[in-house]
């Protein structure tokens, strides 16, 4: 707020693009995306302007509306700029997962950690993917590595009783996500992986608890519905397995 405050103050520059590109990137942190949008599109069409800043928040913005092949794009040119960076294939990654298309994400993920892209919301989203591919050996190495690292990280922490969970580990699982939520961690993730647990073993009255825990904090969690219905379900509540069914397809 105060950046965008003193950037307002300065006599707009008629063709500073570093200029633009800043306000751009203000808008979005203010999250006026459908402005800074606006801004980059015509920076970009109209303008003709084609470099690696521009292209890296139009990126962000298609990604912002959910419109991933166009973010795709975006990021595809930087890359082509300077492929040797590998927060581009991170989030080339991240745009192929968020558009299902996870046989590209786990390509660009793995390029990115093997060029030396160290931060965690990489880490955690290349650790789901291990875990999707059957590779629960390699995630737990993974994530266990870099807890070594920085072993008061909540998230890795999070990331870890995932992994638990999925090597039916569900003691360690269960003990790695209370102790989160008796730590304040007010993510969804442990309330998220304690229903899962409770479904596996059959608890469904836990897991319905958990997982409307869960929706409590994020109510778009397409597993924490799926939870719901199974377990709904398993009880023979058949209208509200089908609700909860239901907002699975409305969300994805």
């Amino acid at each position: 707020d105060q950046s965008y405050e003193i950037l307002s103050q300065i006599e707009k520059p008629v063709n500073d693009n570093r200029y633009k590109i800043l306000a751009i990137q203000l808008n979005l942190q203010n999250n006026r995306v459908d402005e800074a949008l606006s801004s980059a599109e015509y920076m970009y069409n109209i303008d003709g302007i084609e470099s690696i800043e521009l292209n890296e928040q139009l990126a962000y913005l298609y990604a912002e509306k959910r419109d991933y092949l166009k973010a795709i794009d975006h990021i595809n040119y930087c890359i082509d700029k300077n492929a040797g960076y590998p927060k581009y294939s991170y989030l080339k990654g991240l745009y192929y997962f968020n558009f299902k298309d996870t046989l590209n994400a786990h390509i660009y993920l793995e390029r990115a950690l093997n060029n030396g892209y160290n931060e965690i919301d990489g880490i955690i989203l290349y650790s789901d993917l291990l875990l999707a591919s059957d590779k629960s050996n390699e995630a737990y190495e993974l994530i266990n590595d870099h807890l070594t690292i920085e072993p008061e990280n909540r998230k890795l922490k999070n990331a870890l009783s995932k992994v638990y969970n999925v090597q039916k580990n569900y003691r360690e699982s269960k003990d790695i996500s209370f102790d989160l939520i008796d730590s304040g961690y007010m993510d969804y993730g442990p309330f998220l992986n304690l229903a899962d647990v409770y479904l596996d073993t059959y608890k469904y009255d836990s897991a319905i608890y958990y997982a409307e825990l869960t929706l409590e904090i994020d109510d778009q969690i397409n597993q924490a519905y799926y939870i719901l219905g199974k377990s709904h379900r398993a009880k023979e509540r058949v209208y509200e397995a089908y609700n909860a069914y239901s907002k699975v397809i409305e969300y994805d």
